[in-house]
């Protein structure tokens, strides 16, 4: 088991992943292969399906969660879903779980006021 923490430079967001390399595999060439594009992510990422992999499912995450407001549990819930296309389960039974994710929590210092004329 390696343990993956990916972060968002701009704003220091950032989740934790633990993967089960050997049993995750499969699970993760499937994940990059479904969606459209996949070569171009693959060559940005030195032909690497793990680091492809990791990427995608950290954009993933933090688009869940800045649209749901919801803590790990509730991620890991909404890979659970039927209907979440292109993703396996996210609870460590493919060999991939999401153990930590930040909460989509900003202070009121980090917006700049822009006045428009």
């Amino acid at each position: 088991m390696k343990t993956y923490t990916l972060r968002h430079d701009d704003t220091y967001w950032e989740c934790k992943i633990e993967i089960d390399l050997k049993k995750a595999e499969k699970p993760i060439r499937e994940m990059v292969d479904f969606w459209g594009g996949s070569e171009e992510r693959l060559q940005d990422n030195d032909g690497s399906y793990l680091h492809t992999f990791l990427k995608q499912i950290a954009n993933e995450i933090h688009r869940i969660v800045h649209s749901t407001n919801y803590n790990t549990y509730g991620v890991i819930q909404i890979f659970a879903s039927p209907n979440k296309e292109g993703w396996t389960l996210m609870d460590g039974s493919s060999g991939i779980k999401i153990i930590d994710v930040d909460d989509p929590y900003f202070t009121d210092d980090q917006f700049n006021i822009i006045e428009n004329s």
